[in-house]
């Protein structure tokens, strides 16, 4: 039995995205002035929220002030909450 199409569109979607984001492991880079801003996005249930606070905690361990802006966008409604780490 060979490859399903979703299973082959999923690898190359895949791959794509880790061409797209250089597919190499990097420290983050923090602006020298202001905010340094981290967009995490994906699909409905695929862990954003807890990534996000996951590495609010992290950062809040090394010393870092954090804020957690969520914003969701789905067809009937939008939803947007603000949380400070300090």
């Amino acid at each position: 039995m060979g490859v399903q199409p979703d299973q082959q569109l999923v690898k190359i979607v895949h791959d794509e995205l880790v061409k797209l984001m250089g597919g190499e492991v990097s420290v983050l880079q923090f602006a020298k002035t202001g905010p340094t801003v981290i967009l995490l996005a994906g699909l409905q249930g695929v862990g954003k929220t807890t990534v996000c606070a996951k590495l609010a905690c992290y950062l809040k361990k090394q010393g870092k002030s954090c804020m957690l802006n969520c914003w969701r966008s789905i067809p009937t409604c939008s939803h947007r909450s603000t949380c400070h780490f300090k």
